[in-house]
């Protein structure tokens, strides 16, 4: 009944356009990031343990499509799980196509009788989401007014381009994927569970924005945000965060920084200290570079890492 009525509430109240990240935002329906890209190159997911930002689902799905033994979601927007919801049970119970056409088509956009044979496996909250856009049909619920948009990453997502990954997903996605409706400053005091993966997307970009350069902002996030979320919900054997996703990036230029980073956090932590903190960068090509930016060189995902010495 609470997801119920906080759905009503937020959706009387209307979608706010002032933030990317705010708790009744327009949902993003799938990633801007190159997922496929970076997960590929960080610590393995297989038989892991996940904890991600919600987002589009899209950070969830890749963990699980990879081996990922369970996944939780949290984020600040709870529209999102509606998002979450509706695509992993049209993922376990539509075929391929029937999901293509319901995001990829503009004409069956959103159509109710593609979703009609399994609306009674619809949490009551999420046809209140959806009856908002079918009686208004006003795309100012989503991030941006079509699946199509340039600003989505959709080329890279496996179940996306490949029929078989789809069809494994859909295999394997769970009846329910975790969800706590959370900002990134409170997952420590909201969770207690332990995880060998964390995936933060982009949040960091927009915290501290008060400090104005980038290596400061990455060191205040660092010391207020992953360190006591590593300290309580990270494992300590070799467990990884990825923190912050950046488009179009110098490269060099963050490869310096990150170096500069690392020197700090040498002098920084005891010598005692168990923990070995290592902060790193992993660089993956995407569409939207192309498209938005030719030339305009990599995407950049920062992980930060910790092992027992």
């Amino acid at each position: 009944m609470f997801d119920v009525i906080k759905t009503a509430y937020a959706l009387k109240n209307g979608v706010s356009q002032r933030s990317v990240y705010n708790w009744h935002a327009p949902v993003f329906l799938f990633t801007n990031e190159n997922i496929p890209g970076y997960l590929s190159q960080i610590n393995d997911v297989v038989d892991k343990n996940v904890l991600t930002v919600t987002g589009s689902g899209d950070h969830a799905f890749e963990c699980l499509v990879r081996g990922a033994k369970n996944v939780d979601t949290f984020d600040v927007n709870y529209l999102q799980r509606h998002v979450l919801e509706l695509k992993s049970k049209m993922i376990k119970h539509l075929p391929y196509l029937s999901f293509m056409h319901f995001f990829f088509n503009e004409a069956d956009f959103f159509n109710r009788d593609i979703i009609k044979p399994i609306w009674h496996k619809f949490t009551p909250a999420l046809k209140i989401f959806l009856n908002k856009y079918y009686k208004t049909r006003n795309r100012s619920l989503f991030r941006y007014r079509t699946a199509q948009s340039i600003f989505y990453d959709i080329d890279k997502i496996s179940y996306i381009n490949d029929v078989t990954a789809y069809s494994y997903l859909s295999h394997i996605m769970p009846d329910k994927i975790g969800f706590t409706h959370t900002d990134l400053m409170n997952i420590a005091n909201r969770c207690d569970t332990v995880y060998d993966t964390i995936l933060l997307s982009n949040i960091s970009e927009y915290m501290f924005e008060e400090i104005p350069d980038t290596a400061g902002r990455i060191m205040a996030f660092y010391n207020n945000v992953i360190t006591p979320i590593a300290d309580r919900n990270l494992n300590a054997n070799n467990g990884q965060i990825c923190f912050n996703y950046a488009w179009c990036a110098n490269t060099a230029d963050y490869r310096t920084m990150i170096d500069a980073i690392q020197q700090y956090m040498k002098y920084r932590i005891d010598d005692f200290c168990p923990l070995e903190h290592k902060i790193d960068m992993v660089t993956v090509p995407t569409t939207y570079n192309s498209v938005m930016n030719p030339g305009a060189g990599m995407d950049v995902a920062l992980t930060f890492s910790q092992k027992v010495r």
